[in-house]
């Protein structure tokens, strides 16, 4: 995974579409490395986005640089003061799993909270990317 993005960049919404369909590709072709990188580049888009917890709470996260400028494996939830950081280990297991309850289920599941998604903590709430908006 390429971790050396500028991490000044900031992206369009044509930008962040894009990022969603070749996710959205990645995942019917099933090729696990080139789809963690189209994860990666992914998250890096949707930085700062708005996004909203299940019961309508609004939050965003960002990606920690390092010393050297670089994307960390880090993400750090705006939610309330003193929110927790989630580590790409943890995004991978979310993801993981909601891809194979999908595969399970034929469609995109709800997942209901943290634990739906294998007990992870912190704020995270996975809603379908609606790539049309």
């Amino acid at each position: 995974m390429s971790r050396t993005e500028n991490c000044s960049i900031s992206y369009s919404v044509d930008q962040k579409k894009e990022a969603v369909n070749a996710l959205c590709s990645q995942i019917k072709t099933g090729n696990e490395e080139e789809l963690i990188e189209t994860l990666w580049r992914t998250l890096i888009a949707f930085q700062n986005h708005p996004f909203y917890t299940l019961s309508g709470l609004p939050f965003s996260y960002t990606l920690k640089t390092g010393r050297d400028g670089n994307y960390t494996k880090e993400l750090f939830i705006d939610r309330r003061k003193n929110s927790k950081s989630l580590s790409w280990s943890s995004v991978l297991k979310v993801f993981q799993n909601v891809l194979k309850s999908q595969k399970e289920q034929g469609k995109i599941p709800f997942m209901k909270g943290p634990k739906s998604l294998g007990d992870i903590r912190g704020v995270w709430g996975y809603r379908e990317i609606d790539s049309s908006k």
